[in-house]
């Protein structure tokens, strides 16, 4: 017998004795009022009730007191198991003794076992003590007959019942047969449960069985954050068995220990409603990143029941996408100085300072030079991006107009508004927005990415509008930019925002971009406090919003501590 088949046992055996509380408690009753309140003439003592329910109750409190024990030997809790039902049929043979014998009505009793061992035993115990039971009858009925028993008759008077062999017979036939169909209708019900309960076994062991053999670790908690399951993938990852932390409180530290990995996981973000996805590096290891998805859990009522936490290790990867960022890093650094080399010796010979130079060699040249230029942005971001993952991408913060700024950057494209391919619309309040606390250089190059993008995508004869506007509830900046343009597809638009990302329309149209750029504006907005989001329809256009809050308290704190350092300087 296992652990879990024992703990099973002891409940359903405590559920069994709480029971019994109740049918001795009823039983007594009408006992008692058929005794001394009905004036019925039932030949009955008070000293026979009265030893019957103390021998009752003393069984059940012996049951009672060794199933509160937690040390009960797998021997002694099988004998607690079997002596259940014989016990009670025993116990309502003396009553059967006692009212009457072959003239008492008390014989019903002896269905109160079978309902017993219906929820403990399987069919063919039942009918074996369904047979226990009638051997009881019948036994008590021969010792009377032939009077090793003293016959104690039901009532004060003589019913003739006793003396007579055909009524003995006809009434004993009658209880023999209600105690074999009790245990005939005990063992289908019995069937019934054992095979639903064997379903559910073995879809338990199904579910358990996939559980166990998942690559990802998964962990369940109560909503009083008790741990009820771990497969062995989490103890893997986490350093920790189940039997060390089942049934316990995650974030019930123990003194002088450090904080767990488990409490880390733990003590991830939720609203305990919605499904999250967050990442965390464990303390006991300087490399191991898990990626945790935190799953509330509810019943068919939904009542929430725990949370499910599904551990994915991306060591590798993050290890991986490291060594991309360092190699980019390094090969970007490395084109840099010749590009600039080259951006200088080209401008030299374009301003005629190397001498005069014909006009097909000025076009040629500006071709290169604008192609370079081209190049040395790719740089930068490529810069930019490994910056922003390492933790280094700076930030400058300070308080003011944010107005100035979109004209300033709206000045930098007047040179596409003239062309008068596309036409441009500059929407700003009548009233003064708010001073608001950024980095101008960086959101600088947030409008620089969406306004710039919002052209090239942007067909002969299309338009663009940028409007800002201030939200008082929210105490933010309200920026859009909206395009006519090509848009983007359904089926990539949840992309947008990752690296090297270029939709498929775009990329057919020959177009130059990185695939950096809103990678770039979203870390920018990001950092700022802010959110940014978009809504397209292929073909008709593309509107990005974002937000900026105008107070610093809005801002996220310090994802690094190069980033603290660098703002304290």
């Amino acid at each position: 017998m296992d652990q879990e088949q024992r703990i099973r046992l002891i409940r359903l055996l405590r559920g069994v004795v709480r029971g019994r509380w109740i049918i001795i408690l009823g039983a007594s009753g009408v006992g008692i009022i058929q005794k001394f309140v009905g004036a019925s003439s039932v030949n009955l003592t008070s000293n026979t009730m009265t030893f019957i329910i103390v021998l009752a109750l003393s069984f059940n409190l012996t049951y009672f007191l060794l199933l509160r024990k937690n040390t009960l030997s797998e021997g002694t809790l099988r004998l607690i198991k079997y002596a259940q039902v014989p016990v009670d049929q025993i116990i309502f043979t003396a009553v059967v003794y006692y009212t009457g014998g072959i003239e008492s009505l008390s014989f019903v009793f002896y269905i109160l076992p079978i309902l017993v061992a219906t929820v403990i035993f399987r069919p063919v115990s039942i009918l074996l003590y369904s047979i226990f039971g009638v051997l009881l009858y019948i036994g008590l009925i021969f010792l009377e007959w032939f009077a090793v028993f003293e016959h104690r008759p039901r009532y004060f008077f003589d019913t003739g019942f006793y003396h007579n062999a055909g009524v003995t017979f006809n009434n004993s036939l009658v209880v023999v047969a209600t105690i074999l169909l009790a245990g005939a209708f005990a063992m289908f019900i019995a069937r019934v449960l054992y095979d639903r309960e064997d379903e559910l076994v073995a879809e338990r062991d199904k579910t358990a069985t996939t559980i166990r053999n998942l690559t990802d670790g998964l962990i369940m908690a109560d909503t009083q954050d008790r741990v009820v399951l771990m497969n062995p993938r989490a103890e893997e990852l986490l350093s920790i068995t189940e039997q060390e932390w089942k049934g316990k409180n995650i974030f019930k530290p123990k003194k002088g220990v450090a904080k767990t990995n488990i409490q880390s996981v733990y003590w991830l973000s939720n609203d305990g409603k919605n499904v999250s996805l967050e990442e965390v590096k464990l303390p006991t290891s300087e490399n191991v990143v898990l990626e945790v998805i935190t799953i509330p859990v509810f019943n068919a009522r939904r009542v929430r029941e725990g949370t499910i936490k599904v551990l994915h290790d991306i060591t590798r990867e993050k290890m991986i996408d490291r060594m991309k960022s360092e190699f980019i890093s390094i090969a970007a650094h490395q084109l840099r100085t010749p590009l600039s080399a080259v951006k200088w010796a080209v401008k030299l010979i374009l301003d005629g300072d190397t001498g005069k130079i014909t006009p097909e060699q000025q076009e040629l040249l500006q071709k290169g030079y604008e192609s370079n230029e081209r190049m040395i942005s790719l740089v930068n971001d490529l810069l930019d991006v490994t910056r922003i993952e390492e933790g280094r991408f700076q930030y400058k913060f300070s308080v003011m107009k944010f107005e100035d700024l979109i004209k300033s950057v709206v000045q930098e494209f007047k040179g596409k508004m003239e062309e008068g391919n596309v036409s441009f619309a500059l929407h700003l309040p009548t009233d003064e927005l708010p001073p608001v606390n950024i980095d101008p250089e960086r959101m600088r190059l947030v409008l620089q990415n969406i306004i710039e993008n919002a052209f090239h995508y942007t067909l002969k004869g299309g338009s663009v509008e940028l409007k800002a506007e201030y939200d008082d509830a929210s105490q933010k900046i309200l920026v859009t930019v909206k395009d006519s343009g090509v848009g983007i597809p359904p089926d990539q638009q949840d992309k947008i925002f990752t690296k090297f990302f270029r939709a498929h329309n775009v990329v057919r149209m020959g177009s130059d971009g990185t695939g950096l750029g809103l990678y770039i504006v979203r870390n920018i907005v990001k950092k700022h406090g802010g959110d940014v989001w978009f809504e397209s329809q292929e073909g008709k256009g593309t509107t990005f919003f974002f937000t900026i809050p105008i107070e610093e308290k809005f801002r996220p704190e310090k994802t690094t501590e190069f980033e603290g350092f660098m703002e304290t300087i």
